[in-house]
């Protein structure tokens, strides 16, 4: 045998430990933890059951999570146990991976009380690790699937771009979201069918392999399972009686995750069957299609615009008598599927998220069929010149997501879930206000150290927005219940300037805490509004938030203070800084 054949194996497993380790030292490399209320669970589950040797989540009834907003995954199930509104095949994917944890904390005397706030940053620490190391994984496992059709040089920029110009960088691999297991899962059955593909008879072993996947899939995300029988119905059709091994390892994978939702919620999809009143068939279906793939603040050929190139993946999926481009060809029907899904989804931004999170699953699609349209050795020069720009644009607006505070554009001025009008905005997208968030802290503080004492103004003329237009607000007002949206005018009656929330400014942009108390004095709610435009001394602007009013019929009083953020209020010693105060009615 050749030395360079006798040494194909060494280097194989060399670049892909490279591509491991490198990836993985990325996704951590901000040093940021991304949560959400949709990940809480799956984060949860192993430590509990190894612990606390329970598969339910009584233990966490009111525990911490549900004061800092993210207990919201915990609801009450059919079994009259608590348990997880969202699938938990994620975790019984990772549990592996919080075995390891577990027994490192435990050989580190780290306190493993679940339920206390004392344990988030150690529950933080553990998710982040767990979704860096299966996206790293993901990627290396894209990276061989790759190298099995494609050159070297090519495979890698393909596995570059999948690892860095997509979500996998600023979701997968950020918090323990269902799309970090749909992905490791979809490449993985990927992976195996097309090895299964090979010019001998396939082996037993990738047949099993692509059924376990099939089965984890829609225990990990329902809207996965299109993935799953697109992969039977192809392995049906194309190794006939070999088909079996996939099917039974396919029921088997299945299991864990259909008994756990039959027991608990007396139905097999789970806590997901209470969230069927989100889709909706009507005419917004457009709206929503064209958003996922368009959208500047979620649309996916907006934060990737390299993926137009599949199309020239084309030709490739139709060869006939093909068995690699009829898999394909089923995968990628799965994948258009799954975003027409998305089009009946009533909140099809995926609330507060960076770029297209829904769409983070079909990325390994995707990005293979990317890879086609890199193959050529000599391609044209236009055509490089435009990959060019693309490629670095998808990386630099997946860098600034990872690097940047998560929430910054989703929440301020207005949360994209009350006003999603935002996501069309081509001025100040999630891109832009990221980039100058990136900027602002890496410039490094620009404001005087006497900015906080030359600020003065005061609020007033506050509105309600409704769809009509802006209702006045006076003292004695009545104001509807529930979320809002407020507007209201700021005067600057100081010496500096003020900055908006465009200036994406971590200290110094100018905003009014909004608190409305009941009769008792008591605070019913906080909220804040805004600074829309720069405001020069002398000068006044808009600022504009969404409050939360009170459920409750009645009266409330509310007060208004401007403040600078993360350096306080104003100078309590200008007269104009006195905070506005009104009182209001809740009508019922």
């Amino acid at each position: 045998m050749p030395p360079n054949q006798q040494n194909a194996p060494r280097r194989a497993f060399i670049e892909s430990a490279a591509v491991f380790l490198g990836c993985f030292l990325l996704y951590i490399s901000n040093w940021r933890f991304q949560t959400s209320g949709d990940t809480v669970p799956n984060s949860l589950l192993a430590f509990n059951l190894i612990q606390n040797h329970r598969l339910d989540f009584d233990n966490f009834r009111d525990c911490y999570l549900y004061h800092v907003s993210l207990g919201y995954g915990f609801i009450p199930a059919k079994s009259a146990h608590t348990s997880s509104v969202f699938p938990v095949g994620t975790a019984v994917l990772t549990f592996p991976l919080y075995a390891c944890f577990f027994v490192i904390l435990k050989l580190a005397h780290v306190p493993l009380n679940l339920t206390s706030a004392a344990f988030e940053s150690t529950r933080l620490l553990c998710e982040k690790a767990a979704a860096a190391i299966t996206a790293a994984a993901t990627v290396t496992i894209f990276h061989s699937t790759v190298r099995l059709k494609f050159p070297r040089m090519t495979a890698l920029l393909s596995t570059a771009i999948f690892a860095f110009c997509t979500g996998m960088w600023t979701t997968a691999s950020q918090a323990l979201w269902q799309h970090t297991a749909v992905t490791f899962l979809l490449t993985t059955l990927l992976a195996s069918l097309l090895r299964a593909n090979g010019p001998t008879r396939p082996h037993r072993a990738t047949l099993i392999l692509a059924g376990l996947c099939c089965g984890l899939l829609p225990g990990v995300r329902p809207t996965a399972a299109v993935f799953s029988l697109a992969a039977l119905a192809y392995v049906l059709v194309t190794f006939r009686r070999q088909c079996v091994w996939t099917f039974a390892a396919a029921a088997v994978a299945a299991v864990p995750c259909t008994v756990w939702n039959l027991y608990f919620f007396h139905n097999p999809l789970g806590g997901y069957a209470t969230t069927a009143h989100m889709y909706a068939f009507s005419h917004a279906f457009l709206t929503a299609v064209s958003g996922l793939l368009l959208s500047p603040s979620r649309g996916l050929l907006i934060y990737t615009p390299a993926l137009l190139a599949c199309v020239f993946a084309i030709p490739h999926i139709l060869r006939p008598r093909d068995n690699d481009a009829r898999l394909l060809r089923y995968l990628v029907a799965a994948s258009i599927i799954t975003i027409l899904n998305y089009g009946f989804y009533r909140m099809w931004w995926a609330g507060s998220s960076y770029g297209p999170r829904y769409l983070t699953d079909i990325l390994p699609v995707a990005c293979f069929l990317l890879t086609y349209a890199l193959a050529p050795t000599k391609p044209h020069p236009l055509f490089s010149a435009v990959m060019t720009v693309f490629i670095a644009f998808s990386l630099f607006a997946q860098f600034v997501g990872a690097y940047s505070e998560p929430n910054e554009w989703n929440a301020i001025p207005v949360n994209v879930d009350v006003q999603p009008s935002r996501l069309w905005s081509l001025r100040d997208c999630q891109i832009e206000r990221h980039a100058k968030w990136f900027y602002r802290r890496a410039a490094g503080p620009h404001l005087k150290s006497d900015y906080l004492r030359s600020l003065a103004g005061y609020a007033d003329n506050l509105r309600l927005s409704t769809p009509t237009g802006d209702r006045p607000l006076p003292d004695a007002a009545t104001i509807p219940p529930g979320p809002a949206i407020l507007k209201a005018t700021l005067h600057n009656t100081g010496q500096a300037p003020w900055y908006p929330y465009q200036s994406a400014m971590e200290r110094g942009r100018i905003a009014v805490r909004v608190e409305l108390r009941g009769t008792d004095d008591k605070p019913f709610t906080i909220g804040w509004l805004y600074l829309a435009e720069p405001v020069p001394p002398g000068g006044q602007g808009e600022a504009v938030g969404n409050v939360t009013f009170p459920t409750q019929p009645g009266a409330c009083r509310a007060s208004f203070y401007p403040l600078a953020l993360q350096l306080g209020g104003f100078p309590t010693s200008a007269d104009t800084t006195a905070p506005l105060r009104l009182g209001w009615t809740v009508a019922p």
